[in-house]
């Protein structure tokens, strides 16, 4: 885990297939929602969510890392515009 950006991280799951990837984003998801942590900063919610972004990928010596790297961002953004508080990928 490593913060990524000012409010993103990045989980990186090496050998890790999609169906576990996706089972942790739940739990972390899950856990936090459970958490009831207050946000005052956030107009639409009263407390901490997250939107996730997720990307696999088999190793491929076609795709760079900054490839894949921006599939997730794309994800991310994505679970933002639909409404945030949700896993997208």
């Amino acid at each position: 885990v490593a913060r990524y950006g000012g409010e993103e991280f990045s989980v990186i799951l090496p050998e890790t297939p999609s169906y576990s990837a996706f089972s942790l984003a739940k739990r972390i998801w899950s856990g936090v929602g459970n958490l009831n942590i207050e946000h005052t900063g956030s107009a639409r919610v009263g407390h901490l969510t997250i939107s996730t972004g997720a990307a696999t990928t088999i190793p491929d010596e076609n795709q760079s890392i900054s490839q894949f790297i921006e599939i997730s961002d794309k994800n991310l953004y994505k679970s933002k515009s639909e409404g945030r508080n949700r896993i997208t990928g």
